[in-house]
């Protein structure tokens, strides 16, 4: 190359090298599956593509056609471990109940382990006695509980509780009788007995009550000398509540000799708890002030990650309801206030520490994941390995069908998840290969856990027995922030916050750059318009400032915001622009739209082949259009319009960014009321399209029928608070307070059903 290429100077045509790094970088774009023969296991893992992610728009938006990065207009986000955010640690009131507390047999475990990984972590014993005391004392109480005295003692209790239970249905029933005798219906006692004689009657009925409801001592022998029949079943129901009253001083006398189930009486040290975690929040607090002052360099950030861990893990599991130390400890965060820590993500990552991104939809996961990826892949594309995981569904489901024992599957699962995400199948001597490269030092990016976990929902214990056998690997995983399986997962989570307004008009700005007053202009009308609280996500920013650019009135919603993008795409800005490009009516594609987004939500996947799509459109609209107009839309859904879009990896089509395909099936959910809600909101996977649908409808009749169908609301509570909080906010007081009439109602219904194994006398004669 050197030595011809003075030669080439001043030739007609001009000449290019065509050398390795450009060839292989073809053969990556057009070929890949070459790869697989001319790269050995490490190549194949660690090749990465530049691609343009799903939301490129978004991306230019943030670069906005300079070299800015996307973090100067990006970068906030507050820290998270399993159900414990960060930003309630800033402003936390901590409350303690002194005390003992019983741990029963059934909870001692789980008690024991939460007490040793407390003492292991934080160098913090709560018990002021040794476990193994409490134990002895334990096994020594379970000994006389289970002797053969205790137990005779039991059978001779519930035998008279039962003899006693009978008398006490027996004085009831004849009570009521009496009752009866009395009405003025009862011509036979109106007849025979004066008003003096009936008024005596009544005067002893209330005596009966009286000592049945209060289990007094009754004088037998108080109507002997009345001689009517009434009188005679009076003295009767007398004997019987006299009968009752020493059978209740016998059952309170064997009951006081009884030994009760034991359980494990501890004292924890409460105060020592607290003064651990308010150090721990002051340490917290002032680490903060200096990230956000910039004053904190990556080393110090690497032990600041570290003690955020160990702080949030430590809140987090003693205010879960399962475990017992929560009995003694409450926290009460002012939840209005929000904890905005200024670090990029991406100074997180360089930590080397195991970070799970969070986030709502549109606030960056993908973008800052994959921006993060392209920039470790320019400098050594060895230490990488990048898997958008929403892209191996049907790959997986493959696989899992082929596989005849499923026991088999669970093991090394990541491993086989990562083979297959890069097009190699997950043989046993692959699986061996993978493994051994998979030890070393790797920085390996889980991209979209929530879109594929109802696929593959082992994959949560699959990523935890991954760290354990390859302590040197640093995993980055995303997932939306309202999913059941939070306190699943072990790593420090950071969350991407969506836009201050301060933020907001920043992105503006840039994406207006060249248009000041149009800038300005918009920035106003959100102000006057109150809309911040829809447009203050990165993805809702991109669109309102692109369809603002377009001509459109700011859009007052986020289902408005991408009805109006879809709108545009369907024709309306061709006709802006005084242009015809595609020969089916907007409406009509829109349908079409929608149902193909809604069969793809409900298969739980978010691409497909175009003949798949083709497929189930005709078959769903086939009684209305023909086959050949449905395959038109598809085609012009693809080009001109944009809506569908062809992902170069696995060659199907998707609608770009999840969130239009969610806004899509909750279009669908609206316009078509043949489709019975009440199955959907139990499953993660449809709790951003049920959100979106609560925007623009009534979700009060939802609530109700959740809780006809299963008896309560607990299973589908995650998902009915989302759509609650995306109610339009004059209706959100009343559905949380019908929210909360049937959360009470299944906390009663739980009371109820609770059962009492003590032998104390107060549950029967109390």
């Amino acid at each position: 190359m050197e030595e011809i290429r003075t030669q080439l100077y001043g030739m007609p045509l001009k000449v290019y090298f065509y050398d390795g790094p450009k060839i292989l970088q073809d053969i990556k774009e057009f070929k890949p599956d070459l790869l697989n023969i001319l790269t050995n296991i490490e190549g194949k893992l660690t090749t990465h593509r530049c691609l343009e992610p799903s939301n490129k728009e978004l991306l230019s938006a943030l670069k906005n056609e300079t070299s800015q990065k996307i973090d100067n207009f990006y970068s906030d986000l507050s820290f998270f471990v399993g159900s414990f955010d960060s930003n309630l640690l800033l402003h936390l009131d901590i409350t303690t109940h002194k005390g003992s507390i019983h741990v029963s047999q059934e909870n001692w475990a789980r008690f024991r382990k939460d007490i040793e990984r407390i003492s292991s972590k934080h160098q913090l014993y709560l018990l002021t006695q040794d476990l193994s005391k409490l134990e002895a004392k334990f096994k020594k109480d379970k000994e006389l509980f289970e002797g053969k005295e205790n137990k005779d003692l039991i059978k001779e209790l519930e035998q008279k509780k039962l003899k006693y239970n009978d008398t006490e249905i027996r004085v009831k029933a004849l009570i009521d009788s009496l009752k009866d005798s009395l009405k003025p219906s009862n011509n036979h006692i109106t007849k025979t007995v004066n008003p003096g004689g009936l008024a005596e009657r009544e005067i002893i009925l209330d005596e009966l009550k009286f000592a049945t409801k209060n289990r007094s001592e009754f004088d037998v022998q108080k109507y002997n000398n009345k001689g009517s029949s009434f009188n005679k079943e009076a003295n009767h129901i007398a004997s019987l509540i006299h009968d009752q009253y020493e059978m209740s001083t016998i059952l309170k006398n064997i009951s006081g000799r009884v030994i009760s189930k034991p359980s494990y009486k501890v004292t924890l040290k409460v105060d020592e708890l607290k003064s651990k975690i308010l150090q721990y929040k002051d340490n917290y607090i002032d680490d903060i002030q200096l990230i956000n002052n910039r004053k904190l360099g990556i080393a110090r950030l690497k032990n600041f990650l570290s003690s955020t861990e160990k702080t949030l893990s430590l809140i987090s599991q003693v205010i879960d309801k399962g475990c017992q130390i929560s009995k003694v400890i409450s926290f009460k965060p002012q939840e209005k206030l929000q904890d905005r820590v200024s670090v990029s993500p991406h100074d997180i990552f360089d930590t080397g520490n195991d970070i799970a991104v969070y986030g709502g939809a549109g606030v960056g996961k993908t973008t800052t994941l994959k921006a993060y990826a392209d920039i470790l892949s320019e400098c050594d594309s060895k230490n990488l390995i990048y898997i958008p995981l929403n892209r191996l569904v049907d790959e997986f489901k493959r696989f899992y069908n082929e596989v005849t024992d499923k026991k088999i599957l669970k093991k090394d699962l990541l491993v086989k998840i990562i083979l297959l995400s890069k097009g190699i199948q997950p043989t046993n001597e692959m699986v061996e290969d993978a493994n051994n490269f998979l030890s070393g030092k790797l920085v390996i990016i889980l991209d979209g856990l929530d879109e594929v976990y109802n696929a593959i929902p082992d994959i949560i214990p699959a990523i935890s027995e991954f760290k354990l056998k390859k302590p040197m690997s640093q995993l980055i995983i995303s997932s939306r922030d309202c999913v059941s399986y939070l306190s699943d997962i072990d790593f420090l989570g950071i969350t991407l916050l969506p836009f201050t307004e301060q933020q907001l008009d920043k992105f503006i700005q840039g994406w207006f750059k060249k248009d000041e007053a149009k800038a300005t202009q918009l920035i106003d009308s959100i102000k006057q318009r109150d809309l911040f609280e829809y447009i203050k996500t990165p993805l809702l920013a991109t669109i309102t400032c692109s369809l603002v650019q377009k001509g459109v009135d700011a859009p007052s919603s986020e289902n408005e915001i991408y009805s109006e993008r879809l709108n545009l795409l369907t024709g309306e800005y061709d006709l802006h622009k005084n242009i015809e490009r595609q020969k089916q009516k907007g409406e009509l594609l829109r349908k079409c739209a929608m149902k193909i987004a809604f069969k793809m939500h409900n298969k739980g996947i978010r691409s497909e082949l175009k003949e798949n799509i083709k497929s189930a459109l005709i078959s769903n609209l086939a009684d209305i259009y023909s086959a050949e107009l449905l395959d038109n839309c598809v085609e012009e859904l693809i080009n001109p319009c944009d809506i569908l879009t062809l992902d170069p990896i696995t060659k199907k089509y998707s609608f770009g960014h999840f969130r239009f395909q969610e806004h899509l099936a909750s279009a669908e959910l609206s316009s078509n009321r043949g489709i019975d809600l009440v199955e959907l909101v139990t499953i993660d996977w449809w709790r951003g399209a049920l959100s979106l649908y609560a925007q623009d409808n009534d979700i009060s009749y939802l609530i109700e029928d959740v809780y006809k169908h299963y008896g309560n609301v607990s299973r589908a509570l995650i998902t009915l608070n989302s759509m609650v909080n995306s109610s339009p906010q004059r209706k959100q007081r009343g559905l949380r307070m019908l929210l909360k009439e049937y959360k009470n109602s299944d906390l009663m219904d739980d009371l109820f059903t609770d059962v009492d194994y003590g032998y104390e006398h107060e549950a029967y004669f109390g």
